[in-house]
């Protein structure tokens, strides 16, 4: 999902001047900023049936707070920004020439894009979603609360870490947390050879 609606935010705050661009443009550090355990209390007042967003959701028979849903928006809050700031600079340095040239050969709006713009952004979109998945296998704080903790259910691997060092089950705690190292840092490997193999496409 980030990797959806990452580029498009990028897309948005680069290409467009809209009412408020600024503002949007600081609020997406937000979750560097902000301690995980208030973004997580934060999002569970809001997406809870009594909450703003939940109170609306509430008689459409979507629950968010305290079921998987509320993990995805969770995760999703904390990994945006990887995206979105891993694409912005390359939009950025992106010459608009070529998106003319393409223009002037005949190409449509959507063929430009396909074609032409997506490919230089294909590096960037693959790192910045590795990055942002690598951050959201271990992401704790922003989830506990709006998770809800249900066993086989809304359970996430820090608590289950947690719970095992609370129980003295230092073993299992040591096996759940290198598991997740060995996730994150093959994702990181796999994000870097990515990266160098759509890079060296790119430039060909």
């Amino acid at each position: 999902m980030n990797a959806i609606f990452g580029p498009i935010v990028a897309w948005t705050l680069v290409r467009y001047r809209i009412p408020g661009s600024r503002i949007l443009d600081g609020l997406i550090d937000i979750p560097f900023a902000l301690p995980t355990a208030v973004a997580g209390i934060t999002l569970t007042t809001l997406y809870a049936e009594s909450g703003w967003i939940g109170s609306l959701l509430a008689p459409l028979g979507i629950r968010v707070a305290y079921t998987q849903i509320g993990i995805v928006v969770a995760l999703v809050f904390v990994g945006l920004p990887f995206v979105v700031r891993t694409v912005q600079p390359v939009l950025e340095d992106f010459p608009s020439e070529t998106e003319e040239a393409a223009a002037l050969l005949g190409a449509s709006r959507w063929q430009t894009i396909r074609r032409v713009v997506l490919p230089a952004l294909y590096p960037a979109i693959a790192t910045g979603a590795l990055l942002s998945f690598a951050r959201c296998v271990g992401e704790y704080g922003s989830v506990v609360f709006i998770a809800g903790n249900m066993p086989l259910e809304t359970e996430i691997l820090p608590l289950l870490i947690i719970t095992r060092l609370e129980q003295y089950q230092y073993p299992e705690a040591t096996a759940i947390a290198a598991a997740m190292m060995l996730v994150s840092f093959a994702l990181l490997l796999l994000g870097n050879r990515l990266q160098s193999r759509l890079s060296g496409k790119v430039s060909r």
